[in-house]
């Protein structure tokens, strides 16, 4: 499985963020953290190449089992999760996540996966829980319920630990982790903890204003340098059993 995007052009309104954006392509079974800081372009491509935002121009398509997939096809391809979920839904966890597995083409029970999925994420005890009841954590778990619960081939998620604890959160990237790479699938992470992403990404998209600094495995591409030019900061880059471990210094 092969994702390719080629020419990206996109933005919202009038304001073009990303121009001739073109990664190198991503391969099957990783997990590839985008890191950036704000406004850097993160979350107008991951919503772009889900659909939410229409691309102005350019060209993404996704090669599994030897043929090409585009446009509109591409899409039931996609899982996403967003930031966070609305607050004024009125349907309660499981309704929410029921929803996405009744349109998904997996077997078995849509109630049984819905149910199995939650409890997979350790959010079953809030299933008849409403979602405006839910703190901001337990709506970002039953969005990634929802994506979770239709197998996609490529996930996409924005920003998927903001209001998690760091348990949750070692949990919630492990579980991506391994999902992505028993399906063979493509997982594309927005995120601002480098040394997370260092920790549970294949690989990482480094970006700066729409623009790609960097693009590799977190060993050879974390270095003080970027981390200066990146975000402006001074850091000390450390080894941990092979990871880098960002460690900042000041500014």
């Amino acid at each position: 499985m092969k994702l390719t995007i080629e020419d990206l052009e996109c933005g919202y309104g009038k304001k073009t963020v990303l121009e001739k954006f073109t990664p190198r392509p991503l391969t099957g079974g990783k997990v590839v953290g985008l890191l950036g800081p704000n406004a850097s372009g993160k979350s107008t491509m991951i919503k772009t190449l889900a659909g939410v935002h229409r691309k102005n121009s350019g060209h993404v398509s996704l090669v599994k089992d030897g043929k090409a997939i585009t446009g509109k096809a591409l899409r039931k391809h996609i899982g996403y999760v967003p930031q966070d979920l609305p607050g004024s839904a009125s349907l309660t966890a499981f309704e929410t996540v029921l929803v996405a597995a009744r349109r998904a083409t997996t077997k078995g029970s849509p109630q049984q996966n819905a149910a199995d999925t939650m409890v997979e994420l350790g959010i079953g005890h809030i299933a008849d829980s409403y979602i405006g009841e839910l703190s901001g954590g337990q709506r970002q778990l039953v969005a990634v319920a929802q994506m979770l619960v239709a197998h996609p081939d490529v996930m996409l998620l924005d920003e998927p630990t903001s209001a998690l604890d760091l348990h949750r959160q070692l949990y919630l990237l492990n579980l991506v982790r391994e999902r992505t790479r028993a399906n063979q699938g493509i997982t594309m992470v927005a995120i601002h903890d480098i040394n997370l992403a260092a920790r549970f990404c294949d690989e990482l998209l480094v970006m700066r204003q729409g623009t790609i600094i960097a693009q590799g495995a977190p060993c050879d591409t974390l270095n003080e340098g970027l981390i200066k030019t990146v975000y402006d900061v001074a850091a000390e880059i450390l080894d941990h059993e092979g990871t880098p471990v960002v460690s900042p210094v000041g500014l």
